[in-house]
């Protein structure tokens, strides 16, 4: 009976693949707590008026939502990118 590990160095190549495949799926779920932290960070938003019309419309709490995403390292660093205004 044969298996499926006939040629040398072949168990080494599985293991190798196993360890990636447990890095890669360890990171995801490092990804998604951090998505589901920001999202919930996000539900909790509020809509802050203006008190003139001419002004924009913003919201409180988002950098809130972009600290956790920049802490999860799903983005860049706001304050390294310049700012129009």
């Amino acid at each position: 009976m044969t298996t499926h590990h006939d040629q040398p160095g072949e168990d080494a190549v599985s293991a190798s693949r196993q360890r990636d495949l447990e890095e890669r799926v360890t990171e995801l779920e490092r990804q998604v707590a951090t998505l589901a932290a920001a999202v919930d960070a996000a539900s909790r938003m509020q809509v802050v008026t203006p008190r003139r019309v001419d002004q924009d419309i913003r919201l409180a709490g988002g950098r809130l939502v972009r600290r956790i995403l920049e802490k999860g390292r799903l983005v860049e660093d706001y304050r390294e990118t310049p700012r129009a205004g």
